[in-house]
């Protein structure tokens, strides 16, 4: 949500750390301002920080509602849709061996919910589970097979699903489709998203061994190649240097010593989840899963240590042996940190970039869908994708971003969800997810200082800000309308401000300010300032004495004549913001929901949010007389649900311990008072 040259600064000058210290407004509290939880009553359980005018605000009531399981199973994916007069919700299920399913459950008024009846005619994992506003498409799991999608579900509501077939094209095997939005018409489904293609694995190259090493992560190998002659050594399998999900204890040689079954390691998770500990071939083996997450492998004999260290390091080899199958020489013998630098200097040493472009499927009836054809050329654009599809007054809309150095975002427009226009091309990073209500098409997006807004269109090209959020720190993610009327939802963090940020070199200290967005450079022997200037990064680009090189990853700051004071690296920033993270320390947020309704869609009030425990919304749908979220728990989000000893019924009728976060969805319903 950073935009400009906040961006660049965060980047560079301090990387991670500085930017949760520059996210925030410096500006005085307004005096006549009242916080949310000022306004409403009872338990406020979020911590909640922004300003709010009273006249521009609306109290709602929210009610948390934990949907009922079946049976133990870790729950993600959950969309919501209006269906009728009531909601359905619907997610995957893992039940914690490989069989994954999917749960339905209906409500009439958005606050009783019920497990339904085992969807018919819905099977598999899906990559993507989406509303159409009135129902659900279903996007199974693909794992490369057919070269792409074979299947595709729809449903009405939820319970009753069909299966039709997807038609975009043979797939090579480095490309893949996922989607993300969908909108159905009377007669039409719209689904929309992109189709990605990886290009080759860069070689890795060995030039003392005389070797290169190129990776095909689809055939799950690694080809090893004469560097001289191009000739065809041998390969092996990918799975011996990442690791196939077995734990594996090696010596420093490489030798194993000790391994373990995923599943074995699986069945004494459940029983332990905080740590296990295993004695086997006269090695005991103690893993500590919940604090240090580290292993410990000593003598059963004796007790002396044998090996210690971070638990990821039992699932990878210590080092990489190649051998030629023919000669029996080894090619290659190197520790495996030796490996992974090679790999990473041959990332920095080609043009590795995705391409993607916009892909969107259309059907009739749910038996077939076909892709439509885009009036749009790729043209070696670093990446394109449909970033949003809705059915309005006019038809289906959708917008394509385009990104890269010629960024810009086209507005199409179809009656039929088949043939395309484009009826509008700008370089506004705004009106990317859209919805349709009472003639009007919705938006969120964020306005040139970073802010968020509420923007809307009678034609979806031009775009009027109805409504913003009540401060730079919440950012809407969504917007959803209905009989009861139009509600954005999203997310903030209060902002926090630290001390100035100071780097000394070469006889100077450059000082920047994050309250007041101060930058200055002073002679360390005479105390003279050689410059010193202010700036918002957020609303402002970087002043000509504020140099960034996205290219070198370098900031340089020079008086007003141009001359260069002083050239900071990232790396610079990064260990001054360590330092000063030293002794000021770090203090991070939880984040806190934020929503916005309008009755009407022209009037927008800022809702209270006392009771909705929401860290992040995953589905919104709007009813009658009130708005269904359901997204992830505040509790959740600290992983503080699921603690040892709660019990959950199984299919069976027999209980299990859950471990874990337990995955429980949880539903808001919110109304006005």
């Amino acid at each position: 949500n950073v935009i400009g040259g906040a961006a660049l600064v965060l980047a560079v000058i301090g990387g991670t750390a500085a930017g949760l210290q520059l996210v925030g407004s410096s500006s005085e509290p307004d005096p006549d301002a009242v916080t949310a939880s000022q306004l409403a009553t009872g338990d406020d359980t979020v911590v909640q920080t922004e300003e709010i005018d009273p006249a521009e605000t609306v109290v709602f009531d929210w009610e948390r509602i934990e949907l009922p399981l079946p049976y133990a199973a870790d729950v993600w994916n959950a969309q919501v849709a209006s269906v009728g007069d009531g909601f359905a919700a619907v997610a995957n299920a893992f039940t914690g061996d490989s069989d994954t399913t999917t749960i339905t459950w209906t409500s009439t008024d958005g606050r009783s919910w019920a497990v339904a009846d085992q969807a018919a005619g819905l099977t598999g994992t899906f990559d993507a589970l989406l509303s159409t506003g009135s129902g659900f498409v279903a996007v199974p799991t693909t794992d490369g097979q057919d070269n792409g999608v074979s299947q595709i579900f729809s449903s009405s509501d939820g319970l009753t699903w069909s299966a039709g077939s997807a038609d975009f094209g043979p797939l090579p095997p480095n490309e893949y489709a996922w989607f993300t939005s969908a909108a159905a018409g009377p007669e039409t489904t719209v689904l929309a998203g992109t189709l990605t293609a990886e290009p080759p694995q860069p070689p890795i190259l060995f030039p003392e061994a005389g070797i290169r090493l190129e990776q095909d992560y689809h055939a799950g190998e690694l080809f090893v190649y004469d560097i001289e002659t191009g000739a065809l050594l041998t390969s092996v399998p990918t799975s011996s240097i990442y690791g196939d999900g077995t734990v594996r204890l090696y010596d420093k040689a490489g030798n194993t010593l000790l391994e373990i079954p995923q599943e074995e390691l699986d069945d004494l998770f459940r029983a332990n989840p905080s740590g296990i500990t295993i004695e086997r071939d006269g090695i005991r083996l103690e893993i500590d899963f919940e604090s240090s997450f580290t292993f410990r492998a000593t003598s059963v004999a004796d007790g002396t240590l044998l090996l210690e260290g971070d638990v990821d390091e039992l699932y990878q080899p210590t080092r990489l042996t190649v051998t030629d199958p023919n000669s029996g020489n080894v090619l290659l013998d190197i520790p495996m940190d030796e490996f992974y630098a090679a790999e990473q200097r041959s990332y920095r040493d080609v043009d590795y970039v995705q391409k993607s472009e916009p892909l969107v499927l259309v059907t009739s009836d749910g038996g077939e869908w076909v892709r439509a054809d885009l009036p749009i050329t790729v043209n070696g654009a670093e990446g394109m994708e449909v970033a949003g599809v809705t059915y309005g007054p006019e038809g289906f809309v959708i917008s394509v971003v385009h990104y890269g150095e010629d960024y810009r975002v086209d507005a199409l427009a179809s009656s039929d969800g088949r043939s395309w226009e484009i009826t509008d091309s700008s370089n506004d990073a705004g009106a990317e997810l859209r919805i349709s209500w009472d003639g009007a098409y919705y938006t969120t997006r964020p306005d040139r200082s970073g802010r968020s807004e509420v923007a809307r269109s009678t034609d979806g090209v031009n775009w009027t800000t109805v409504h913003q959020s009540p401060s730079r720190d919440a950012f809407y993610h969504v917007v959803a309308g209905g009989d009861f009327g139009l509600v954005a939802v999203g997310q903030g963090h209060s902002g926090i401000v630290g001390p100035p940020l100071t780097i000394s070199k070469e006889g100077r200290t450059m000082t920047m300010d994050y309250e007041s967005g101060r930058v200055s450079v002073v002679d360390d022997a005479t105390g003279e300032t050689l410059t010193a200037f202010e700036f918002n990064v957020f609303d402002e680009d970087a002043p000509a004495q504020f140099q960034v090189d996205d290219d070198a990853g370098t900031v340089t700051i020079t008086d007003e004549d141009g001359t260069v004071l002083m050239t900071v690296t990232e790396a610079e920033g990064e260990a001054a913001v360590a330092e000063q993270e030293r002794t000021f320390g770090t203090e991070e947020t939880l984040p806190y929901p934020v929503v916005a309704y309008s009755p009407d869609g022209s009037e927008w009030f800022t809702a209270t949010t006392v009771g909705l425990d929401l860290a992040w919304s995953q589905s919104v749908s709007v009813g009658s007389d009130g708005v269904v979220i359901v997204g992830e728990s505040t509790d959740s989000y600290l992983e503080e649900i699921g603690a040892d000893g709660d019990t959950i019924v199984l299919e069976d009728g027999s209980v299990e311990a859950t471990y874990g976060p337990a995955g429980v969805p949880v539903i808001w319903f919110g109304t006005t008072r």
